[in-house]
């Protein structure tokens, strides 16, 4: 009993030390009624594959966006 107790904490801390070295993607930018949202979907992801000559190029690494770019889209509303 105590050796599957102890491999199954052992398994827990690893589980749990995997996610504690991701990081999270910087999100993309939506501007709304003047106010800045930032959202952590793709949006762009399919055209990007579609028409790879348009991602946009860049010299920067980051760990923090792996994709190379950061969108902003704006909404205009009639009111």
């Amino acid at each position: 009993m105590g050796k599957a107790i102890a491999t199954a904490l052992f398994l827990a801390v690893m589980s749990f030390s995997f996610f504690g070295f991701a990081t999270a993607q910087q999100g993309d930018v939506l501007v709304l009624k003047g106010k800045k949202y930032f959202i952590y979907t793709n949006p762009l992801r399919v055209f990007l594959e579609q028409n790879p000559g348009k991602l946009p190029k860049s010299d920067v690494v980051s760990s923090a966006n792996w994709r190379g770019y950061v969108a902003t889209w704006g909404v205009k509303t009639t009111d």
